[in-house]
């Protein structure tokens, strides 16, 4: 009996929130993944924060509402100026229903050699997938596998916080 070459797909890493979670779709395939940071921030870069001179203490960014003082952040909605200080609230759902279908799915486009996109276009923000439960994972192991074997990377589009 020959032995299988398929590699395990990998599971939801321990301790790591989602980044992104919809539709990953490429022609008729599409099954639910979650997208993950792929560096870890606090091991990377150098990060500078803002001090206050005289004390060095790092300054702080409140939410701050003119009439009432600092406002926690589930009191917080989004809206739309009309008319100059006038204001409709707008629901997160209804937001959400405003977006297509294909704007809640990473959509792969195409299959080339990691040559061929050229390196300006990465801007430095790398996520990895996974597969989110059972039904994912065959086709997410499909693709990988194809991908692995072939040596191709694949270009797609994805919108993530609304760019």
């Amino acid at each position: 009996m020959a032995k299988s070459r398929r590699k395990k797909s990998p599971a939801r890493p321990a301790g790591h929130r989602a980044s992104w979670r919809g539709q990953f779709t490429f022609g008729l395939v599409s099954f639910e993944v979650e997208a993950f940071n792929a560096l870890n921030r606090e091991q990377g870069d150098i990060h500078f924060h803002q001090i206050h001179a005289q004390c060095h203490n790092r300054i702080k960014y409140q939410k701050v509402c003119p009439i009432h003082g600092e406002v926690a952040q589930d009191e917080i909605v989004s809206g739309y100026e009309f008319e100059k200080g006038k204001y409709v609230e707008l629901d997160p759902d209804d937001l959400q229903a405003l977006r297509k279908e294909s704007d809640k799915a990473l959509t792969l486009e195409a299959f080339v050699t990691v040559d061929t996109v050229d390196p300006l276009y990465f801007d430095g923000r790398m996520y990895y997938l996974a597969p989110v439960g059972p039904a994912a994972q065959r086709p997410y192991s499909v693709i990988v596998e194809a991908m692995t074997e072939k040596e191709r990377c694949g270009v797609g589009h994805l919108i993530m916080s609304g760019k």
